[in-house]
Order: structure tokens, then C-alpha cells, then sequence
């Protein structure tokens, strides 16, 4: 089971100065660079999975029984950088169990549900648990890599 992450390629996002700026840049500003930027989308994720919306902005589909409290409430919360190079950085879960339910969610997949006496199938609509549009990925990428640029270190 492959656990969802998020890959996006920044090339056409950022000018040719800039560009050129970036690659000049040593390891550790780079690696801080991707680290602000995956922290970034990492808050963004977290706000839009708390206001129960897909990237698109329309809701997430309602759960077939009524219920009020919040669909993946605490999943938002253990979202974080699992892998951080100077090259590349990785956003996702660490744990096994939180992997697999943001999968399911994500790709609408069904899943079968336990309690202590018996076991049933359910049929998950898809919701967008971890993304981001290119409007979102244009402007951290240029916010950071404005920021890492100026800053002295």
C-alpha cells in the first residue's frame, strides 16, 4: 500500500532569475527552503480538511448517516514532513493506520469497518485529504523562495 503524498514540480512557477538564484543556493538553505514550503501547504491542507472542503471548494460529501461531528478530525493533525533532503521534500503521514485511512478517503476506496461483535463494507466517496491547486503552489513557492533569498543565514 503506497501512502498518499504530495509531488509538484515548481519549474514555470518562478522567474529565470530567481531560478538561476535557486540553484546557486548551498544544501541547508534549500533544504530550509523546502521545509518552509512544506509547512506551508501542510497549514493549508490542515485549514481546508477542518472547513470539510475539497481542493475545488466544494464540500465534502455528506456521511450516509446523520452525524455531526467533523469527517478526518484528527487526521489533519498528524499531517507533517516525513522526508526532507536538500533536494526534495515529502508531506504525508507516518503512521500506518493514518496512511491507509487518508488513502481510502482520497481515492474513495471501500473499506470494511470492525466493532467488537461484527464487520461491514463501506463505499467512500472521494475526498481530497492531501493536495494543492497551482494557485496555492505558485504563491508559497514564490513567498519562500522570496523569504530564503533575503534572509542573511
Amino acid at each position: 500500500m503506497t501512502a498518499p503524498t504530495l509531488s509538484f514540480d515548481i519549474r514555470g512557477l518562478i522567474e529565470a532569475e530567481q531560478r538561476l538564484q535557486l540553484l546557486a543556493l548551498p544544501a541547508g538553505k534549500r533544504r530550509r527552503l523546502l521545509n518552509n514550503a512544506s509547512k506551508r501547504l501542510r497549514t493549508r491542507n490542515t485549514r481546508r480538511i477542518g472547513t470539510q472542503r475539497n481542493l475545488d471548494g466544494s464540500p465534502f460529501a455528506p456521511r450516509k448517516q446523520k452525524s455531526r461531528r467533523k469527517m478526518l478530525r484528527r487526521l489533519s493533525t498528524r499531517l507533517q514532513v516525513t522526508k526532507l533532503t536538500p533536494d526534495a521534500a515529502t508531506l504525508g503521514w507516518r503512521q500506518r493506520r493514518n496512511t491507509r485511512i487518508a488513502r481510502e478517503h482520497q481515492l474513495g476506496l471501500p473499506t470494511t469497518v470492525t466493532s467488537k461483535r461484527r464487520s461491514w463494507k463501506i463505499d467512500l466517496p472521494a475526498r481530497d485529504t492531501l493536495g494543492a491547486d497551482p494557485q496555492d503552489i505558485r504563491e508559497i513557492v514564490r513567498t519562500v523562495l522570496q523569504q530564503t533569498l533575503q534572509s542573511p543565514k
